[in-house]
C-alpha cells in the first residue's frame, strides 16, 4: 500500500461494532510544510479508505500534551 511512498506517522483503528471500524492515519508536520504537499497527501489517505488527522507541532508550551488531549477527542467523537 505505502510501497515508496511516506507512510503515516500513526494508524488508529477505532471500533464502531464488533467487525467495523474507522481506519485513521495520523500525520504528524512542522509548520512552512507546503500547503499543495499536505493536500495531496490527505486525498493519498482518502483515497485508500483512512480518516486523516493531521498534527502540526509548535514551539507552544504544553504542545505536546495539548495535541494529544486534541487527538483523543477528536477520535472519541468520530460518528
Amino acid at each position: 500500500m505505502w510501497h515508496g511512498r511516506r507512510r503515516p506517522d500513526f494508524l488508529v483503528f477505532v471500533p464502531v461494532s464488533r467487525f467495523q471500524y474507522h481506519r485513521v492515519a495520523v500525520l504528524v508536520d512542522r509548520p512552512g510544510k507546503d500547503e499543495l504537499k499536505v493536500a495531496n497527501e490527505t486525498a493519498e489517505y482518502e483515497t485508500e479508505g483512512y480518516l486523516v488527522y493531521r498534527v502540526q507541532i509548535n514551539d507552544e508550551k504544553g504542545g505536546y500534551f495539548k495535541k494529544a488531549r486534541e487527538l483523543v477527542s477528536w477520535l472519541e467523537n468520530l460518528p
